[in-house]
Parts: structure tokens; sequence; C-alpha cells
């Protein structure tokens, strides 16, 4: 970022050669090589494809593409709401937001539970979760309602690795 005289900050970006970018150009060749190498897959599950047996179950997460959730009229914000039209309001908005999670994610939800797949879905988000084989992975990566891919796994907290450094250690070895 560059501050002109005036205090305007303006974004200049620039090659190993010292010549100007065009950020926006460098943003979506990045997502193209992006999308080149991984696809709809994430990278995480890319890189333990290889070693999945055929019809070994891995268990995914697969986020889906939504619409356009329902615009609502927002409450005049110079007029004090009560708690009563304030949780009203947020009603409609969580309806709103659950109406688009389910156009979204219930016809493929069914259609993976007629495959024969368990599947689970979330109302507020739109993701499905299911142990899939390597075969419906691919099928799925070229769906145009599927986002991302992910691979459904715990996360384990790094702490460990730090306990001493932030000297928790100790709190940890009294059972905390």
């Amino acid at each position: 970022k560059v501050m002109d005289a005036d205090g305007g900050l303006h974004l200049i970006m620039l090659d190993d050669s010292g010549f100007e970018l065009d950020p926006v150009a460098v943003a979506e060749n990045e997502k193209q090589a992006y999308e080149a190498t991984f696809g709809k897959v994430h990278p995480e599950l890319t890189a333990i494809l290889p070693a999945v047996e055929e019809n070994e179950a891995v268990p995914v997460i697969i986020w889906m593409r939504t619409g356009e959730v329902a615009s609502l009229e927002r409450p005049d914000p110079t007029v004090p709401l009560t708690k009563g039209a304030a949780a009203e309001f947020e009603a409609q908005v969580n309806f709103a937001r659950q109406e688009a999670v389910r156009i979204s994610v219930e016809p493929m939800a069914q259609e993976l539970a007629n495959a024969g797949f368990a599947v689970s879905v979330d109302e507020e988000t739109p993701v499905i979760y299911a142990e899939l084989d390597t075969a419906t992975i691919d099928q799925l990566s070229r769906h145009a309602d599927v986002d991302t891919i992910y691979l459904d796994e715990v996360n384990e907290p790094n702490l460990s690795t730090a306990r001493v450094v932030v000297r928790a250690d100790i709190v940890n070895g009294l059972g905390f």
C-alpha cells in the first residue's frame, strides 16, 4: 500500500522486476491455478485419495452452493426495536437462511441416501456429511451444485507441542 499526499491509500502490486501487476488479475490467476490443480476437492482430501482402496468409505463434508437468501424488509434503524420485535426479525432471518440451505442441500442429500450412503445435514450450513467411496467423490467433484469436498476429520489441538513454551505444562500436569 502506498499513501498519497492527501492521505489516501492505494494498493500497488509489483513483480520481482519491479513492474506493476494487476491485483485482480493475479487473484484470478491464482484461483484458476488452484482449480486446475485441485478442482472442487480440498487439498487434504486430494492428498489421501490415492492411498484409499476403491470401495473404502472416506468421511467427507460436501459444501454445496446456495442461491440467494430471500431478502427481508429490515426494521427502520431510527426506531428502537423491542426485544420481541428483534426476536421476531431474527427468527425470520434464520428461517430464510434455513430455507436457502434446505433448497441447496436436500436434492443431493436425497440422491446420496437413495444410492445407499448414510448422510446427515445441517439446517444452518449448506453441508452434507457422508462416507463415500472414491468413485462417488470423483463424480461429485464434477457436479455444478457442489462447491468444495473436504475430508471430515477431527481437528487435533496443537497445544501439546507448545505446552512448555506457553507454560501450560504445569496446568496440563494438574489434569486441566
